[in-house]
């Protein structure tokens, strides 16, 4: 079974590698790759004898190494690749070093990989095994023992990583690029986000977590927004934010509004309570 745990240290990704002066008909190499280091600053070439042996004979600076995609787990990668593989059928392009698809012949499990992605995205599987797995996963770290030991830990592994400038310029953009071209897409808003937004609102209403972990999160989030690393990190640079904002021109021109009866002109909320309907100024002819 595919194993969902991640390890924010390990990057999975695959990627191309190509010959920039060909002395044969091969010129490229998709491969896949789990390493410690970041994807942009990692060294290795590949496995193909083919591959090493013209690096070996023609020198690696004849050779550029590009990052087609970054995942969260090994799985998806080598799926990534098994894809690539089969949809250029690599094995039997002239054009490519690779000898074989992925898959044929490098994996010994009774099942592929790409078979074990497919199989966890099944409603069926969803529904029984993995709610099993979701269930297991809340009710372990919900628990104080593991919130104070490995909780911790992984908190901040996680803000060491993705705080890291290396990070935000490689896997954070990605991910957030990734993610806005989904969130934006009308089609997703009409299914997937609104079905997301109807099963948060219907778990938020839920009397039951409202008492647990609802109010769990609440005192967390007062907790928090209490600490003085919270204002120190994020709760100044809120407010740095919003100066700025509001010293902005566009902000200006929004939510400035002009009296109809002194024709001054003040932000939304002196207006409301000063003028308008209440402006001295009404009842003069």
């Amino acid at each position: 079974m595919l194993k969902r745990s991640i390890n924010i240290n390990i990057y999975h990704y695959t990627y191309l590698i190509t010959n920039l002066s060909p002395t044969t008909t091969e010129r490229f190499y998709i491969g896949v790759r789990k390493a410690k280091t970041y994807p942009t600053s990692d060294t290795y070439m590949g496995s193909s004898e083919y591959l090493n042996k013209a690096i070996q004979d023609q020198g690696i600076v004849h050779f550029k190494k590009e990052i087609i995609e970054i995942w969260i787990s090994s799985a998806l990668a080598n799926a990534h690749e098994e894809w690539i593989h089969g949809y250029l059928n690599v094995a039997d392009n002239p054009d490519y070093y690779n000898k074989r698809n992925a898959n044929a012949g490098f994996y010994t499990n009774k099942y592929s990989t790409a078979k074990q992605v497919h199989t966890i995205h099944s409603a069926e599987w969803k529904e029984t095994i993995g709610k099993k797995q979701r269930m297991r996963q809340v009710n372990t770290v919900n628990t104080d023992e593991w919130i104070n030991t490995k909780g911790k830990e992984k908190s901040e592994k996680i803000k060491k990583t993705v705080s890291a400038s290396e990070w935000k310029e490689t896997v954070g953009k990605i991910r957030i690029n990734k993610q806005l071209t989904i969130f934006r897409n009308s089609e997703w808003k009409e299914t997937v986000g609104l079905e997301k937004k109807q099963k948060e609102m219907r778990t938020k209403s839920d009397p039951e977590w409202q008492h647990t972990i609802g109010a769990s999160l609440k005192i967390k989030m007062s907790e928090n927004h209490l600490s003085e690393e919270y204002k120190l990190r994020i709760g100044n640079a809120a407010i740095a934010r919003q100066k700025e904002t509001k010293k902005s021109t566009n902000y200006k021109i929004k939510n400035s509004r002009t009296c109809e009866y002194c024709h001054k002109t003040m932000d939304k909320g002196n207006y409301n309570r000063w003028h308008g309907k209440n402006c001295r100024n009404m009842n003069i002819k």
